[in-house]
């Protein structure tokens, strides 16, 4: 047999034609289910038109029909192969034109299909090994593991692709087949095989980026044990690449450690401070509930549901938020909402109602004794619908500012919302401000409806949904990291007797970073200013963009306000992550970081004590931590404009 591509010029023309148009085809990913049905259609085809050509000369030599049919077979497969038996089809059948039309017709769909089979095989490493090349050259974002939370995160970067010229790289490590078949409906390379198998790597290709993109790695898988073991065995390849290679790894590249940043789905901080005890590189973990709360504080800011007076940089009216529910999101939401809602002229509170109460509480208090004994929070066991939950709501929905429903139940908590609403009518309640966010973890229809059309001024929203809070701007949020890096650094600059760069940080003075940096709107919002981006600010706005017409629009009396505020925030802070006061009379130093002791956790009047013992003003880190707000919201090309 002769290659099937020497007879006829013209089929290396339809060949060619038939190779360009399968990347249309492939896209069309439905039509592969018809692949196979094709190939037996041409198959018979060309079992049949070698039969006629075999047929005459079969006769002639008076050979069987089954011996020319057997044969036919043979040949026919033989197309798919790209070869062909012109050579021994009968004359007669060669100077027929419509059989040499139909022959060569036949044989090029075979090719054709071969071609686009072949691709089919392939797809998904003609796939990985275009999308692992491109990586080379932008951010990259590899997701080790394959879950709804994986996939949700996945989905976000893929709507806002444009936006940040991304790669991601998933690894399976032996999903279901639903999430695989949901995987691979997404636009990026797969990599088979183990999560902690080390040559995923060199699979990933994480040696081979260059101009400095960042790479992030996120562990969002269930198991808490597999996500950390992971990533510190990523954490030592890297660090042990570098090692080998040195600092200088190309003329374009630099260390791979200063690169990349680990994003963990954990709870519990003691593991991570295990695996980052050397803190060289930068690590972030998170938890469903944190980023829930996250969501939480954006969508319901304090300051935005109190009367604030911008001429003192103070509030006229207190802050109560009533949260139904005290699981992990519950705990997390009071926790954030409690540090960030602290203001100089009115008080916090926070009224929690769970049918469990008893042992949460026990729990919540041995973690956390100093927020008990220093904030207003008013514990409640009462079962959801019970006369003393009832007696609860009406005696205190007239003072409430917002309502956190945050039962494990979507059902429970869309009836209660509404039961809520139905209270405040009922009681002819005039504060029209009270807002109900309602936890949902899925999107329900009944729940979509009323998101859509905020109807009747209702005040209810949604938060928790998976594909809502599973995103680039809650997890990893890189504007939020931009400016803790700044406040750290001004830190540093005045303080270099405890400068530590960021890298080096553990996580929770990462998050020390975070945190005031979360609190910038909150300042800003008490003296009638508003973050703008560069570029953005409308026309006619009054625009304070350096440090010095910041200090003097704030003046010296808002000024200390705000810093007075800033010190109550960064007490709340502390207390919030499980520190206690370090009692002045007993302190060699200012804290104690293996007892989670500090001594500046006292008011503003008794920070002078404190400066006075160890020669440091520490109002004075306060009063700069509100100067410096201009320079911070420079590192993310924003200003500050005056609120009209």
């Amino acid at each position: 047999m002769k290659i099937f591509l020497s007879y006829n010029s013209i089929t290396v023309v339809m060949l060619i034609l038939c190779i360009s148009i399968i990347a249309l085809f492939m896209i069309k990913k439905k039509f592969r289910k018809y692949l196979i049905s094709a190939i037996v259609i041409v198959y018979g085809c060309g079992t049949g038109i070698y039969f006629l050509g075999y047929r005459s000369d079969a006769i002639a030599n008076n050979t069987s029909i089954i011996s020319v049919f057997i044969r036919s077979l043979f040949s026919a497969a033989a197309m798919f192969s790209f070869n062909t038996s012109f050579s021994d089809i009968s004359s007669n059948m060669k100077s027929n034109n419509l059989y040499l039309i139909c022959f060569w017709a036949t044989h090029i769909f075979a090719a054709f299909f071969t071609v686009i089979s072949l691709l089919c095989l392939l797809d998904n490493k003609i796939k990985n090994f275009r999308k692992l090349t491109y990586a080379k050259f932008v951010k990259k974002y590899i997701v080790l593991g394959v879950n709804e939370y994986s996939i949700a995160f996945i989905e976000n970067l893929e709507k806002n692709r444009r936006k940040h010229r991304f790669v991601t790289i998933v690894i399976d490590d032996g999903a279901p087949e639903r999430l695989r078949e949901a995987v691979e409906q997404l636009n990026v390379a797969i990599l088979q095989g183990n999560i902690d198998d080390p040559s995923i790597i060199r699979k990933a290709g994480l040696k081979k980026s260059v101009f400095n993109k960042d790479i992030y790695i996120l562990a969002l898988g269930n198991d808490e044990i597999k996500n950390i073991d992971s990533i510190a065995m990523m954490k030592e390849l890297i660090v042990a690449s570098d090692n080998r290679q040195g600092k200088f790894l190309g003329r374009i590249k630099h260390s791979l450690k200063d690169r990349v940043h680990f994003i963990i789905n954990s709870t519990n901080s003691e593991w991570i401070n295990y695996i980052d005890r050397e803190e060289i590189m930068d690590l972030k973990t998170f938890c469903k509930a944190d980023i829930i709360a996250r969501q939480f504080i954006e969508l319901c800011p304090s300051y935005s549901m109190i009367q604030v007076d911008t001429d003192k940089a103070g509030t006229i009216s207190d802050y109560i938020i009533l949260i139904i529910g005290f699981g992990e999101t519950g705990q997390q939401i009071l926790l954030k909402m409690l540090s960030l809602s602290q203001y100089e002229t009115s008080k916090f509170k926070a009224i929690i109602i769970d049918g469990n109460m008893t042992n949460l509480k026990g729990d919540f208090q041995r973690k956390y004794s100093e927020l008990i004994n220093n904030y207003d929070i008013q514990f409640e066991h009462a079962n959801i619908g019970s006369d003393i939950f009832n007696q609860i709501l009406q005696d205190s929905i007239a003072n409430i500012n917002c309502v956190a429903i945050c039962l494990q139940q979507d059902q429970k908590n869309l009836e209660l919302a509404f039961d809520i609403k139905r209270l405040t009518k009922k009681c002819n309640i005039q504060n029209s401000s009270i807002q109900i966010a309602v936890k949902c973890n899925c999107k329900s229809i009944f729940g979509q409806k009323i998101k859509e059309e905020k109807v009747n001024g209702d005040n209810i929203i949604f938060f928790g949904e998976i594909e809502e809070v599973f995103t680039d701007e809650i997890i990893i949020n890189e504007k939020l990291d931009d400016l803790a890096k700044e406040i750290n650094e001004y830190y540093n600059v005045n303080n270099p007797k405890y400068a530590t760069p960021w890298n080096k940080l553990s996580s929770f003075l990462k998050d020390a970073n975070r945190h005031p940096a979360m609190h910038i709107k909150t300042k800003l919002n008490l003296v009638g200013l508003e973050i703008c981006n560069i570029g953005e600010v409308p026309e006619g706005a009054r625009v304070i963009d350096t440090k010095e017409k910041f200090i003097k629009y704030l003046g010296k009396e808002r000024l200390e306000a705000l810093a007075r505020i800033e010190h109550l925030r960064w007490n709340a802070f502390y207390f919030a992550s499980g520190w206690n006061v370090l009692p002045l009379e007993e302190a060699k130093e200012p804290k104690d970081k293996e007892r989670k002791l500090h001594t500046c956790l006292v008011s503003w009047e008794e920070l002078d004590k404190v400066s006075e013992k160890f020669k440091d003003d520490y109002k004075r880190k306060d009063i700069e931590q509100v100067e410096n707000i201009v320079e911070y919201l420079k590192r993310i090309d924003c200003v500050i404009v005056v609120s009209k």
